[in-house]
């Protein structure tokens, strides 16, 4: 079944659960949205928004094209994502066994992975990125700047780009490779 909508300029929140399939025909311009997908469901979305809140769970897959100056994401429970980001400001968070994937520009970021989360970020391009890697997790990031990073509980972590780094925390068996 497919369901046409033209949203109001009043939208400021999207969910979708169970075997649920979002798809944008043309790009979303918005101030605020936050996106909430969980379970089955399907995210394919282009958008430009100024403040963004994007929460994937279950076993929720996404392909996204996003844009804007402030966004949240949080990946939880064997959410699966490839997406293009580009904002200023980004705050990712990843926990369970979740799959992500992201290509683009950030200019300041937060990356927290814990309990076996999969970050491929080596074309997701941070100037500058704090980053606290746990519990057995595998990601690489690519950071121009400045990588301020603590990590324990034999997670791996793969650097692209010659950042100036500084260990917060590095405990454990965990890996630090330079890509």
């Amino acid at each position: 079944m497919t369901i046409r909508l033209i949203y109001p300029a009043g939208l400021t929140k999207i969910v979708a659960k169970e075997k649920a399939e979002i798809s944008a025909i043309t790009e979303l311009k918005m101030d605020k949205l936050e996106i909430e997908v969980r379970d089955d469901a399907k995210l394919f979305l282009t958008a430009n928004i100024s403040n963004l809140t994007l929460n994937l769970k279950g076993d929720s897959r996404s392909e996204l094209n996003l844009r804007g100056n402030d966004a949240k994401i949080n990946f939880d429970d064997k959410a699966n994502v490839k997406a293009l980001l580009k904002f200023q400001d980004l705050n990712l968070t990843m926990k369970g066994r979740t799959v992500a994937k992201l290509e683009g520009d950030v200019k300041s970021g937060t990356l927290l992975l814990e309990n076996k989360a999969s970050f491929q970020g080596d074309n997701l391009v941070f100037n500058n990125l704090n980053m606290k890697a746990s519990q057995n997790t595998d990601c690489e990031v690519n950071v121009k700047d400045e990588l301020t990073l603590a990590a324990s509980d034999s997670s791996k972590v793969k650097l692209f780009n010659s950042p100036k780094v500084i260990l917060e925390k590095f405990t454990g068996k965990t890996q630090l490779i330079k890509k």
